[in-house]
């Protein structure tokens, strides 16, 4: 029994990793707070999820900073195209609602490009923080993703998307969601979806040789 209780025991393990992903909740919400820096944000979170699971990572508040700087520019100019494309994409979308404007092909086209912003969401801050890509190459390998895998980035944006599902069953589900949100949630989100990414993008790696920070 004591030896649950032992700094190297199960009870010390768990509560470091609550503990760290406590921390960088907070950090994330934090670096977040001026909305024109939650790229960065994002980056700096996925840079110690998959360093906490590739390196056994302690030092939090120090990778969470080097990877906010390191990557503030791509990030920020990044977050900002898929805030607009967003943006976009919904007033077209609100636009077919409210006027029944249900054109087959234009129905279907912008569903498709709607599929590849989702797509960019849920590779691009990830992407940046584990690979050494010039901006152009970033976008044109983030766009190339879904097309060569279909499958595979459905199930992971549908796997990622989860926490959100839960949130949206009930009104308490979303209150207790943003509730978690303020001390574990991001960042528990952000360890998940950390395992999910880094499985995928070590088979994309094997095939096409991206460099690995």
């Amino acid at each position: 029994m004591e030896n649950l209780f032992r700094i190297d025991g199960l009870v010390y393990r768990v509560m470091l990793k609550i503990w760290q992903l406590l921390l960088l909740n907070f950090l994330i919400l934090m670096a977040s707070l001026p909305l024109i820096t939650i790229g960065a944000a994002q980056t700096a979170g996925f840079t110690v999820t998959t360093h906490m699971i590739t390196k056994g990572e302690t030092q939090i508040l120090a990778t969470f900073v080097t990877s906010f700087k390191k990557n503030f520019k791509q990030s920020t100019l990044l977050w900002g195209i898929l805030l607009l494309s967003s943006s976009i994409l919904i007033i077209n979308w609100n636009y077919l609602i409210q006027f029944q404007q249900w054109g087959s092909w234009v129905t279907i086209g912008l569903g498709i490009v709607t599929l590849l912003v989702l797509n960019l969401f849920q590779y691009a801050f990830f992407y940046i923080a584990r690979f050494d890509d010039s901006f152009k190459s970033t976008i044109r390998n983030l766009l190339k993703l879904p097309i060569r895998y279909p499958v595979r980035s459905m199930l992971l944006m549908i796997a990622g998307g989860l926490p959100l599902g839960v949130m949206t069953l009930s009104p308490y589900t979303f209150v207790f969601g943003l509730y978690m949100s303020c001390f574990l949630g991001i960042s528990l989100v952000h360890f998940f979806r950390s395992y999910l990414l880094l499985s995928f993008f070590e088979k994309v790696v094997e095939r096409g040789g991206e460099k690995d920070k």
